[in-house]
């Protein structure tokens, strides 16, 4: 139902005390009706008299609000966009829709603090709809006015794109492509207003209907089967590898247009050509030699090594080619003169001629060369490396597998001294209560905790005549924890020197994959109680605390298990203080995009009169007075200030909550959460 804006009349209740009186006066057989009118008369003149004498002394109770106001306006030219329709929604509930002549918009009786959600269309489709998010504004009066930008609109017109597997040439039809026009953080909500794509077979494009003049980004995702591991790679443009996501702007969708995306499926054929690589490998005469190691490695051909052909002087190599091909060349020693290591970059092109690129080369480093009969001979000279020359680092490798493997490529051979290279755990928590040992230096009373950097047990391995180090770590990873191989001080062979590069590390982060319950959050209000006991009557001296029980501000609590979420939002919609319910609206976006929105503290159970210190310099919050184990949390206030929940005193806190995992999974509900 849409309802209008209009004036009303509102009838006096006086003047229905209808004047029959005077019709029935003539009448002496309706005396007895007469007087029974003129005594109901003068009986509701009283009445109305004592209510208005009971209004006027009352006085009236202000209910602090909100009014909200903006413009709708062409993005095309800024011009008002009316007439409009807007559906608001406060908190859980929607209003009756209004219907404003122009695209000036007034939303009035809003309550403070409150979420809403503004949905604008057109009543002729003169333009696309567009949902507005936001929150008022606190009001301390009894209506406020809160302005918002002005929300430009467009009409509607349709966009294509192609998305091509660079492995097969071929069009891609299973990805999941969608815009997004809404204003404000929408979380869950937002996916009601978005312009999904639909894929047309006949062309082999996918379609949108998008508002014409506002440049929205355009979200595809690389994992349509939804099992958490991209199944393709883009080509060129923006990517989120945590997300599998790639995205590009609406405005780039030009007639034939195509983005490249390559096929990472192990299951999925792949389309290459057999090449065979004969390389030489010239000295500083020109000369061929046979004292590097020359290989190739990558996952269409794993590590592939080649073989010296004496009679050719050629180093051979029977490769795949797909759409490009990296052979390295060891550093080496001929004739007591050293050499860097070099690599050669094949490239194929439609002509079936090949482009060529080297680094390391002395010669020419590009060019371009033909196959012979499935062959092709390429030359590279590398550069001599003196015994002055600097060691440096020419490739890093990211971190794969299962045990977290990572490569670093040298310049020049290397050896590996004692302590060379070590895997660390960073930002770990350490705690240590008064009581937990009579040998170590706290006193019973207090408490210390500290951060530091952990070492974690891994391998080194030297590949490639030494110009390669494999790093893994031997043991299963703590989740959510950033960690770094670090290489110290290395011996350069050819100068054997020793020396620090500082730049041959590589950082990496171990995900979260531990699922997340709804059930492991826990809504505490931090006032060493829970349910009428004391949760640490003692301290570790023995002393006892004596906490006040008292209400408190109140949080959320949630596990480290919220990292393998997507998105997830909370909405407040009942509270329960002390037996009493209300509605109170509040959303919390907790996990945006993979994104954690909220902070982290270490959570401690000491009691209220535990001493806590700081061992070293390293910062982290805390977190105590709550029935939370010893660990890391995550944690939001929920502006409330609230006793904990007991038998005979509820106190509780109802939500609505909409989390979806990584792999796509999606679930809603409602929880009601009790007051530790």
């Amino acid at each position: 139902m849409i309802m209008k804006r209009r004036m009303v009349k509102h009838v006096g209740l006086l003047a229905l005390v209808l004047p029959l009186t005077a019709c029935l006066d003539d009448d002496n057989d309706n005396k007895d009706v007469v007087a029974a009118l003129e005594q109901q008369n003068a009986l509701l003149e009283e009445q109305i008299k004592n209510e208005k004498e009971q209004n006027e002394q009352q006085a009236p109770v202000i209910v602090n609000s909100v009014t909200l106001y903006t413009s709708v306006v062409d993005a095309a030219d800024y011009a008002d966009a009316g007439p409009v329709i807007v559906h608001f929604k406060e908190g859980p509930m929607w209003r009756e829709a209004i219907e404003f002549d122009t695209g000036e918009i007034l939303i009035t009786d809003i309550k403070p603090m409150s979420d809403y959600e503004m949905v604008i269309s057109s009543p002729t489709d003169a333009f696309m709809r567009r949902a507005v998010f936001g929150k008022t504004q606190d009001s301390s009066t009894e209506n406020s006015y809160q302005q918002l930008d002005a929300v430009m609109v467009s009409p509607p017109v349709q966009k294509s794109i192609k998305i091509i597997n660079v492995n097969s040439d071929k069009a891609i039809d299973d990805l999941q492509l969608k815009a997004y026009s809404n204003i404000g953080e929408g979380g869950l909500s937002a996916e009601t207003y978005a312009h999904p794509a639909i894929y047309d077979a006949a062309t082999e494009s996918y379609n949108f209907i998008l508002p014409q003049d506002l440049d929205v980004i355009v979200y595809g995702s690389l994992d349509p089967d939804g099992d958490g591991e991209a199944n393709y790679e883009i080509e060129y443009g923006a990517y989120d590898s945590y997300r599998h996501e790639f995205h590009f702007y609406a405005s780039s969708m030009q007639p034939d247009a195509e983005i490249g995306v390559r096929s990472l499926q192990d299951d999925e054929p792949v389309t290459y050509t057999e090449l065979q690589v004969r390389l030489s490998v010239l000295d500083e005469n020109g000369n061929a030699v046979n004292a590097a190691e020359v290989a190739i490695s990558d996952e269409l051909n794993g590590e592939l090594a080649a073989q010296f052909d004496a009679e050719q002087q050629q180093y051979v190599l029977d490769s795949k080619l797909n759409s490009s091909l990296s052979v390295n060349i060891s550093a080496f020693e001929s004739d007591g003169v050293f050499y860097g290591s070099s690599s050669v970059y094949i490239y194929p092109r439609d002509n079936g001629s090949f482009d060529i690129t080297t680094s390391g080369n002395r010669y020419e480093y590009r060019y371009t060369s033909y196959a012979t009969d499935g062959a092709i001979d390429l030359i590279i000279g590398p550069n001599q490396s003196s015994p002055t020359s600097a060691l440096e680092v020419t490739a890093v490798a990211d971190v794969s597998g299962a045990n977290y493997q990572a490569s670093i490529y040298y310049s020049s051979p290397i050896a590996l001294l004692e302590g060379s290279t070590s895997l660390v755990q960073q930002d770990v928590w350490q705690v240590t209560y008064g009581n937990s040992d009579d040998n170590d230096l706290i006193l019973p009373g207090t408490t210390a905790y500290r951060i530091v950097d952990v070492e974690v047990p891994h391998s080194a391995e030297l590949m490639l005549n030494n110009t390669r180090l494999v790093l893994s770590s031997d043991l299963s990873l703590a989740e959510g924890y950033e960690y770094s191989y670090q290489v110290n001080e290395i011996e350069d062979s050819v100068a054997t020197v020793r020396k620090n590069l500082y730049d041959d590390h590589v950082d990496f982060y171990s995900p979260v994959t531990s699922e997340f319950s709804i059930d492991d959050i826990v809504l505490d209000n931090r006032n060493y109680w829970s349910n009428g006991s004391e949760l640490v009557p003692v301290n570790t001296a023995g002393i006892a605390a004596n906490a006040y029980e008292r209400r408190d501000s109140a949080y959320l609590h949630f596990p480290e298990s919220i990292a393998s979420l997507k998105n997830f939002t909370l909405s407040k919609v009942i509270i329960v203080e002390d037996g009493v319910a209300e509605n109170s609206f509040s959303s919390y976006q907790i996990v945006s995009g993979g994104n954690i929105w909220i902070s982290s503290a270490l959570a401690l159970p000491i009691a209220a009169n535990e001493n806590l210190v700081r061992d070293g310099n390293n910062y982290m919050a805390t977190i105590r007075g709550t029935t939370l184990p010893e660990g890391r949390w995550y944690y939001v206030g929920v502006s409330s200030y609230i006793n904990d929940d007991k038998e005979s005193s509820e106190n509780s806190i109802t939500f609505d909550y909409s989390f979806e995992t990584m792999d796509g999974e999606i679930k809603t509900g409602t929880i009601t959460l009790s007051v530790m």
